[in-house]
């Protein structure tokens, strides 16, 4: 158990990471000794978002974020998404009074838009945020890179519909073939070590599994 405190000086306890499966390793063997603690209107692009806390008074509970990511915090108006659940539900509470609708963007920022599946992370803009700042992320993934040369193993994998294995077999290869042109790239699991690294080559981010 470690305190952080907040650039106005208040403090957040802030708790070891998880030991859990559903909590892996941060990348490039960072750890949350390294850890800020931050208004959320005060990230910045870059840093790597490791908990949250809820914006209260008193004891806050810690909030880690499972799959750790890149910050890219942006004005709530200037959200590129078509609508997630997350702005939809900001949309609802700005039309209940029109009043709300200039101050959305100094009550809430988006803190990292759209992803796949995930809507955008919107939160307060004074909501406590615990990061690893970006110079330091980019420090460590510079060291990362002079690692000695190991032996990794890649693991990729998508479902298809097929009457047989080979059918199935043979999309999965086209579908490779495709990454090399034109297509989305994919998301990759890299192991090394017993741990698990998510590579997306969308955002050529990579998070600890």
């Amino acid at each position: 158990m470690r305190t952080l405190t907040l650039p106005d000086g208040s403090e957040v306890l802030f708790p070891d990471r998880p030991a859990s499966a559903d909590f892996g390793p941060l990348p490039y063997k960072l750890t949350v000794d390294g850890a800020a603690a931050v208004r959320a209107c005060q990230v910045q692009s870059g840093d790597l978002v490791v908990a949250q806390f809820p914006d209260v008074a008193g004891i806050r509970a810690t909030d880690h974020v499972p799959e750790p990511f890149v910050a890219n915090p942006r004005a709530v108006s200037d959200c590129p998404c078509d609508g997630c659940v997350e702005c939809e539900e900001l949309d609802a509470w700005t039309l209940a009074d029109h009043a709300r609708i200039a101050d959305a963007d100094w009550r809430f920022i988006c803190l990292a838009p759209p992803e796949g599946d995930e809507p955008c992370l919107i939160v307060t803009s004074n909501q406590p945020i615990a990061v690893i700042r970006d110079g330091v992320v980019a420090r460590a993934k510079a060291a990362a890179a002079d690692s000695p040369v190991r032996t990794f193993r890649v693991m990729w994998s998508i479902d298809f519909e097929a009457r047989t294995p080979e059918e199935a077999a043979r999309r999965a290869y086209e579908q490779l073939q495709a990454y090399g042109a034109d297509a989305w790239p994919s998301v990759l699991e890299v192991e090394v070590d017993g741990v698990r690294t998510v590579v997306d080559l969308n955002s050529e981010g990579e998070e600890g599994v």
